[in-house]
């Protein structure tokens, strides 16, 4: 969203922004709303790591995975080879960088971003891709094409973040069908 919205939009003949929110604020919100429907029980021993920032312990992390990963990232349990590779491989200090420490503790560098003011400058055809189970909020991500000079909005019923895992036929249909429509002309 960045790139297309400066000058080396020029460079794009159109682009797909999937599962991907324009206010790292708001899907911090978005994401406190998700956490709040996680049992109350659960959330006090996920507290009780966050509060030690002990965010790395195997413990955590599997609360983490089972009560939110599992429902909201990628819905296929267990994970796609694929997926649980790229987990495996993730590099964690680039995460806390510009995520924060943690899903539920936002931070890092994109904390304040927010770009959402600067949307109606992109003018290439833009696909905005939300999934009913998104860490993002879809509503926001249906917004957004509104927003663009030439947006469209594809909703992955039975999806999660990683749509183009666990809502496949929804997910690449809708990505092949805008492909052809920009190269023909018709978007």
């Amino acid at each position: 969203m960045e790139y297309a919205t400066s000058k080396y939009a020029k460079n794009f003949k159109a682009i797909v922004i999937s599962n991907m929110q324009s206010s790292f604020p708001e899907y911090a919100a978005y994401n406190n709303k998700l956490r709040s429907r996680i049992d109350p029980d659960v959330i006090a021993l996920m507290e009780k790591y966050e509060s030690k920032g002990d965010f790395l312990n195997p413990e955590y992390d599997a609360l983490v995975m089972k009560h939110y990963y599992s429902h909201h990232v990628c819905r296929i349990v267990p994970f796609p080879d694929g997926v649980q590779r790229a987990m495996d491989h993730h590099n964690q200090h680039i995460y806390e960088l510009m995520q924060g420490p943690s899903e539920f503790v936002p931070g890092g560098l994109l904390a304040d971003w927010d770009i959402t003011d600067k949307l109606s400058t992109i003018i290439i055809p833009s696909l905005m891709v939300g999934a009913k189970h998104d860490t993002m909020d879809p509503e926001a991500m249906k917004k957004q094409a509104s927003l663009v000079q030439k947006g469209r909005y594809l909703h992955c019923p039975n999806g999660s973040h990683m749509c183009m895992w666990d809502d496949q036929d929804i997910y690449f249909t809708g990505i092949i069908k805008f492909i052809e429509d920009v190269e023909s002309g018709t978007f």
